[in-house]
């Protein structure tokens, strides 16, 4: 009883907090000014005219949940060349007081616009707590919550989600009362977006960023209706496309390939995958590529921290001095996953969270002592404010002498040299490592699941098991380290293709930056499609078509096709 009351005193000051919040913007609130940028306006629409013109009952609806030039960007593209290959005309989803997405399709010519509330009304705002309290009392503990599911869309794990990222909270044992607050919250986007998917006729919508509220619940309702969701995967000048319309693909990684992908290279093109797929793991060990990054203010954080100069002139005995290790003994790897950020990207999992997979493979290491146990923390660690990174693991538990936390200056490109086995929830050192020929072992379908890569395991008790046996796993055959090998290509180079109308090399932060505008208008004036005033001969667009035709999951390069 205490601790009920105490629950509902929390949601009741976070309430207040938030209707504080929302009384000072309104006082503060100012009409949205648009920059009156220097260029010709009519230079940023050129590349519209291709968008298909005479009016159709179906449209193609163009999402802007982060308001980032870079992210806009390529959802722009994908929708012009999308309206051009099934003669739909295009409409945007925007937040009513979006100044910054909506100036971004204003100066692209783009102004057929739909849009949403972020905040319903006092009454509603009050009926929605009432709502979400009544609902979420119910259950009986995390676990039951985390399961929960609202017509049909995985409910719990978005707001658990949406949550810890906000929060920087890794993980919950019991239901918070922020959970209520964001339930609150969840109710009136779920009514906002059913009610708009049901007076428009949407065809496809282009979405990106898949995660949190409000775009997981568009996500959710949109495939619901079994709308095709087009999402762009990469950024730069080198994208994929993935391509889906099921609910059932909620939770699923964005990279998760058509297993026949992976089969017909193994037929048609075993020997330059295995020889592709290993210069470019080359070339990221050495710094010259990195995997894919999607385009958020989380990225943004990210490269605008300084540049660390890592310690990279290591070895094994170099390590086991430094930590006062037996060298004789094999050193295992555990690799962290960000904590706080994608928790849900996959279908399922041995473990709530990436913290809780974190702390039970510790526990579980603590106790082989055959094995010296290195625990690499993930990049996100280093722009992260919140006290529950994993080295705070190791401040806050005493863990036998033979696991030691890798320091965060201590870079990765010699790891491999070092380490016998490696540990990951579902990252992408599941993949590298056994393409250098160590074993991986993961715990969550990751997107190289099923296609003979890691050691899978699927419950606690085989998770332990290998564990346990660490130091006696030999190095991986080399037909494993093949399947591995081209796995990277297949994500790398069959089913990337070249945008040339992508401009830029990196994330930009200001999205009124007169530099992107400029350089937006150079690098199209430098494209084939302006020179031949064609869309039909651009790599991109005959890629896509392919896809688009043949309803594939995920593009497929224009030389393999």
């Amino acid at each position: 009883m205490i601790l009920r009351t105490k629950i509902i005193i929390l949601i009741i000051l976070i309430f207040i907090k938030q209707e504080i919040k929302l009384f000072i913007d309104l006082i503060l609130k100012h009409k949205p000014k648009y920059k009156d940028l220097k260029s010709n306006k009519n230079d940023y629409k050129i590349f519209s005219k291709f968008s298909y013109k005479k009016k159709t009952k179906d449209k193609i609806l163009v999402t802007s949940f982060l308001g980032i030039n870079d992210y806009l960007k390529y959802e722009y593209l994908l929708a012009v060349y999308l309206s051009e290959i099934e003669k739909k005309n295009i409409i945007i989803l925007l937040e009513e007081n979006d100044s910054i997405s909506k100036n971004f399709f204003l100066t692209k010519g783009l102004n057929n616009f739909i849009y949403f509330k972020s905040k319903p009304n006092f009454y509603k705002r009050i009926t929605y707590q009432l709502k979400s309290f009544l609902l979420i009392s119910k259950f009986k503990n995390i676990e039951d919550f985390v399961k929960f599911k609202l017509d049909g869309i995985p409910t719990g794990k978005v707001i658990y989600s949406h949550v810890s990222r906000f929060s920087r909270v890794p993980t919950f044992n019991n239901i918070n009362a922020k959970f209520f607050n964001a339930f609150a919250i969840y109710l009136h986007f779920r009514e906002e977006f059913k009610n708009i998917l049901s007076k428009n006729n949407i065809k496809y919508f282009i979405q990106s960023e898949p995660q949190f509220i409000p775009p997981a619940i568009f996500m959710g309702y949109a495939l619901k209706k079994k709308i095709r969701m087009i999402s762009r995967i990469g950024n730069n000048k080198i994208i994929s496309v993935r391509n889906i319309n099921s609910v059932n693909n909620f939770n699923e990684s964005r990279w998760k390939y058509d297993k026949n992908f992976f089969h017909i290279i193994k037929k048609r093109y075993k020997s330059k995958a295995i020889k592709i797929g290993n210069k470019i793991l080359e070339d990221r060990l050495k710094g010259r590529n990195q995997p894919d990054k999607d385009i958020d203010i989380e990225g943004i954080k990210l490269a605008k921290i300084k540049n660390i100069k890592f310690v990279e002139n290591y070895n094994k005995k170099i390590i086991c001095k430094y930590f006062r290790w037996d060298a004789s003994k094999p050193i295992g790897a555990i690799f962290a996953n960000d904590l706080t950020d994608g928790l849900f990207t996959n279908k399922w999992g041995i473990y709530r969270d990436n913290y809780t997979w974190l702390k039970e493979v510790l526990n579980y290491a603590s106790k082989n002592d055959k094995v010296n146990w290195i625990v690499k923390s993930h990049p996100s660690d280093l722009k992260n404010d919140s006290k529950h990174k994993t080295k705070h693991l190791f401040e806050r538990n005493i863990y036998p002498d033979n696991i030691k936390f890798l320091p965060e200056n201590w870079g990765r490109k010699k790891l491999h040299k070092v380490v016998n086995i490696i540990f990951t929830n579902y990252g992408s050192a599941g993949y590298e490592y056994p393409a250098l020929g160590i074993p991986a072992v993961i715990s969550s379908e990751s997107h190289y699941y099923g296609l003979n890569i890691a050691y899978e395991t699927h419950t606690t008790k085989e998770l332990k098991k290998i564990i346990m046996i660490s130091h006696k796993i030999k190095k991986l055959k080399k037909k494993v380290s093949n399947n591995a090998k081209i796995f990277i290509f297949l994500e790398n180079n069959f089913t990337k293709t070249k945008i040339d109308l992508a401009t830029l090399d990196h994330v930009y932060e200001d999205t009124n930056s007169d530099n992107y505008w400029e350089d937006y208008i150079r690098n199209f004036r430098k494209t084939d499609i302006y020179k031949s005033g064609f869309l039909h001969k651009d790599e991109f667009y005959k890629t896509f078509r392919h896809q688009i035709k043949k309803k594939l999951k995920h593009c497929i390069n224009k030389n393999y096709i």
